[in-house]
Order: structure tokens, then sequence, then C-alpha cells
């Protein structure tokens, strides 16, 4: 029996990523644990509330920064990875690319400091860290970059213990700097870690990476700059988008509730995205560059079907064991203060399944560049998101917020199948 199950492991791909990942995992959500008990300790609900504020208007800043050309970054580097003078042109071409968003948007950035700050802190003077922001941008930009090269590459291992070792920076620096300038240093934590990342991502890849430091701008190609807009367009969309529609959901939850009512939803989504750790970096790391070398539809449904069997069923087990343990999660990873928080769990732990089961089938819309289809289902997932939250919030207070997030993950998932129903269902169906 061992044996049998050795030989399923060693012949399994998937199961031997998993494996690989789940100690970055591990630390990651250590890590990140900590990071979230230093902020509830010293900041409470309302310090939880603004800096989800601002991590949401970072991630939209950083998702414009690369362009929304991540997965681009990692379709490309993977299909061209035997074919050096290719590999060569594409990275060349996007960096062309990054340097030019950065540039612009830095510049928007430090003239428009103060009107940042007073849209995220209206009540402090924080604008020098939004020129600090404009200053480091291509940092991050470049790191984005290198990372997904080497996904493409099928460097997992280095991708890996580069997101180890960033995260063990990220708890040491949080707390130094919270030590030292209090609320003040959790923000420069927030703005700084992405690009600092770079200098870990350099040291560890450093013979992989060639293919930047070959840079040239002779090497630019039109091709290419035409694909990667349509990655552009796809994911910006949701990387803008779905911040800024978290944005106002925590302010509509202030306006209407309370702040320390948004503390406990920012608070909620913290384990949420805790839990979601393994799975969407699996899913980053495995399954989209397995997606992009898929060629026909049994390929493809080979990949979903083989993830349903393999990684769903203990990610289930898991959220049952979240919900039957949450009083005591909230407890140790915040404080008795949270504890109103626990009624929220259900239904978004039932919500988070059904986004898990649906979004590893929306990968393929990122593999195949199926531009108009991503776009649509993806401005029908923002716009259920907010309005049902909205509606949800004025009928059940804050409680409406998660059966939302329930309903329009439901709903996606409809239109999900809809979309691939000559593709996917045919399997159930057959």
């Amino acid at each position: 029996m061992k044996k049998r199950l050795l030989e399923i492991f060693q012949k399994n791909k998937l199961l031997k990523v998993t494996s690989q990942n789940s100690a970055g995992i591990l630390v990651k959500l250590f890590t990140g644990l900590a990071t979230s008990k230093i902020v509830a300790y010293f900041f409470g609900r309302s310090g939880m509330a603004l800096l989800g504020n601002l991590k949401n208007f970072q991630s939209v800043v950083n998702s414009l920064s690369i362009g929304g050309l991540e997965k681009g970054a990692i379709r490309y580097s993977a299909e061209y990875k035997d074919d050096s003078k290719r590999l060569k042109s594409f990275v060349s071409t996007l960096l062309v690319i990054g340097i030019s968003i950065c540039f612009l948007l830095g510049i928007i950035l430090f003239i428009g400091s103060s009107f940042f700050n007073q849209l995220i802190f209206p009540t402090k003077n924080f604008d020098y860290v939004f020129k600090l922001l404009a200053i480091i941008l291509p940092l991050h930009m470049l790191n984005v970059y290198c990372l997904s090269i080497l996904k493409g590459l099928g460097e997992f291992k280095k991708v890996i213990f580069i997101n180890v070792f960033s995260n063990i920076i990220n708890l040491a620096l949080m707390g130094l700097l919270v030590w030292q300038y209090g609320f003040e240093g959790a923000i420069l934590t927030v703005v700084i870690l992405p690009s600092a990342i770079l200098i870990i991502t350099l040291i560890v890849a450093n013979k992989k990476l060639d293919v930047i430091r070959n840079f040239r701008f002779i090497n630019i190609s039109r091709i290419f700059s035409k694909n990667l807009s349509h990655y552009a367009l796809m994911t910006l969309i949701s990387s803008v988008t779905f911040p800024i529609i978290f944005l106002l959901v925590r302010n509509f939850i202030i306006a209407e509730v309370g702040i320390d009512e948004a503390g406990y939803w920012e608070a909620l989504n913290r384990i949420s995205n805790y839990y979601l750790l393994f799975v969407m970096s699996l899913l980053s790391l495995y399954i989209l560059p397995e997606l992009a070398a898929a060629k026909t539809d049994d390929g493809f449904k080979a990949i979903i079907f083989n993830f349903y069997k393999t990684i769903l069923p203990f990610f289930g087990i898991g959220l049952i064991l979240i919900y039957i343990f949450r009083y005591w999660i909230v407890k140790v990873i915040y404080s008795e203060e949270f504890l109103p928080m626990i009624s929220l769990f259900k239904w978004q732990l039932i919500g988070d399944f059904i986004r898990v089961s649906v979004i590893v089938i929306t990968h393929q819309l990122h593999a195949k560049k199926m531009i108009w289809k991503f776009i649509l289902s993806d401005m029908f997932l923002a716009a259920t998101t907010y309005l049902s939250s909205v509606i949800f919030i004025k009928q059940l207070g804050l409680e409406g917020v998660t059966i939302a997030h329930t309903v329009t993950w439901f709903l996606y998932g409809l239109v999900i199948l809809f979309i691939f129903r000559k593709t996917f269902l045919s399997k159930w169906i057959t």
C-alpha cells in the first residue's frame, strides 16, 4: 500500500508541486497570522479597517505598475522556454512596457500624493508614503516579472523559496517598524515590502534570470506587444476593479453599520486569504502554466478534474475544521475584541468553497486569451459583488456581506459553466 501511494505521488506532478508548495504556504500562513496579531493588538478594529483600505489602494497601484501582464509573462515564458531567441525578444518587450507604465504612474502618484492621502487617510498626513511608493514602484514591477518568468520556466522550488524568505522578512519588518513608529511603521511595511523582495529574487534566481540581463531595445517585438495587450486588458480589469469594489463595500459598511464592523469584515477577509493561500498559489504556480501548455479540450478537462479529485476534497475538509474551531481561531489570531465576527464564518466558508471550485476553471480564460468572455464575466462578478453586498447589508446588517459573498460566487459559477458548457459539462453528461 505504501509503495503504491509513493508511485501515485511520483507520477502525479500536481501532488509533487503541492507538497513542495505546502512548506512555503505554512510559513506564509504563520507570518501572516503573526502580522495580523500585531495589527489587532496595537491598532484594534479601526486600524485593521484603515490598513485594509491602504492594501486595496496599493493592490490597484501594483497591478497597474505591472500592466496586468503577470499571467502573460507566465504563459509566454512557459511557451518559449526552449526558444532562447523568442524568449529574449518577449522579455525585452515586457520590460519596456513595464518601465514605461511605472514612469507615468510614478509621476501621477508623486504629484497627487496629497489627494491620495486624503482618500485613504483623511485625518492623517502620510503624503510622503505615496511619494515613496512612486519611487520604488519599478522595483515591484521587476520583481513580479522575474517571479512570473521563473514560474513559466518551471522553477517552482526557487519561487517557493523566495516566497518563504520574503514572508519571514515581512514579519520581521512589521514587528520592527511597528515597535519603532507605531501605525506609521505598519504603513511603511505594507508599502516597502513588495519592492524590497526584488533583492531576494535576484540573489536566489541569479543564473535563471540571464534572459533579463540580456535585455536589449533592439529585441522589442510588436507581435509580443499586441499579444501582451490582451493580457493587460484582461488582468487589469479584475486587478483594479475588485480592490476598488472592496474599498467601496468597506466604506459602505462604515457608513451603514460602523467602523468597528468594517474591522470585523477586514479581519474575516484576512483569515479567508490565509486559508486560500494554498489553493491560489497552487493555481498560479502550477495550474496556469499547465493550462497554457494544454492544446486540447481533453487536456484542459484532465487538468481541472485532477485538481477536483486531488485538492478540492482536502480543501473542503479544511473549511469544515475552520468552522468548528472558529472561536479559538479568532481568539488566537486576533483577540476577544474580535469575537463578534464568529457569526460571519458560515457563509464566508461556503462562498470560498464555491469560489475555489469556479476559479480553477476561469484560469482557462487567461491561458487561452478568451478576452471578451473574461471581461464580461469579470464585470458581472464585480457588479454582483457590490450590488448584492449593498442589498444584503441593508437588509441583514454585517452578516449580509458574507451572504452576498456566497450568492455572488454561486451566480458567477453558473456564468462560467455556461461559457464552458460545450467542453466542460460534456464530462458529466457522458
